[in-house]
């Protein structure tokens, strides 16, 4: 499905990415080839632990889309705010990527004891 270019290979047969952008870009690719047939749901859990993913998450958000053919994705970010974060530096990329015109937020409350017997059933 991806082809490694010239170069790109490590000792052990493995593509080597240059950086956080190829490994974005590639990852969108991805999606987006995927998304040609029919919308992507990505679901990224337990963003409030998750730098890269919350970076990854605005790197989608804000690439320039191409009318004749988006990327047709569709991001479920999961945060926890029960147990804090890491670090500052998550908090204020998960309010950063909130301030993109693309991105909501859904608070929901913990389950009830018994919805949540019920979901493990």
């Amino acid at each position: 499905m991806l082809a490694p270019g010239p170069g790109t290979h490590g000792e052990e047969g493995r593509v080597r990415l240059s950086g956080t952008k190829e490994r974005y870009s590639l990852l969108e690719r991805l999606l987006h080839r995927h998304s040609r047939g029919r919308p992507v749901i990505l679901l990224l859990d337990d963003l409030q632990w998750g730098l890269d993913s919350i970076e990854f998450a605005q790197h989608l958000l804000q690439t320039k889309q191409d009318e004749d053919d988006p990327l047709r994705v569709l991001i479920l970010g999961t945060a926890r705010t029960n147990i804090g974060v890491r670090s500052e530096r998550e908090s204020q990329k998960l309010r950063d990527v909130l301030r993109l015109p693309k991105a909501g937020l859904i608070h929901l409350g913990p389950l009830a004891e018994g919805a949540m017997l019920t979901l493990v059933d």
